[in-house]
Order: C-alpha cells, then sequence, then structure tokens
C-alpha cells in the first residue's frame, strides 16, 4: 500500500463507525492469526512511515501532498 492510498483508505474507515478499540483487536488478532502478514505489514509500514508522518503534518498546516 502507497501512502497515497493509506490516506485514500483512511477517509473510508472514518465512516465505518467503529470504537477505537478497533484498531488495537484488529492488530492483536492479525498478529496471533497471520504472523507472517503481521511482519510484512510491519516492514511496509518502516518503508512508508516518514512519507505518512510527513502528510499529517502538511495535512495540519492545510498543505497539498508533501512527499
Amino acid at each position: 500500500m502507497t501512502t497515497e492510498d493509506y490516506f485514500k483508505e483512511l477517509k473510508g474507515m472514518r465512516v465505518d463507525n467503529f470504537p477505537n478499540e478497533f484498531d488495537s483487536y484488529l492488530t492483536a488478532y492479525i498478529r496471533a492469526e497471520h504472523p507472517d502478514v503481521y511482519m510484512k505489514l510491519g516492514q511496509r509500514f518502516k518503508e512508508v512511515e516518514s512519507e505518512i508522518y510527513a502528510q499529517h503534518a502538511c495535512n495540519e498546516n492545510n498543505t497539498e501532498q508533501c512527499f
């Protein structure tokens, strides 16, 4: 998933109306049931982490795409 894809999906997640704990539950479930997927996701996140934080900073300052 690219950083751009992440932010597109993030908008859709806001309308799902799941409680905040759902993210933690989902993470724990994937880690327990699908450790290989969990590790791949962790590695991919590390690759795009700085772009995600940069885009959040841009969003807070009402700036267009930063990365």
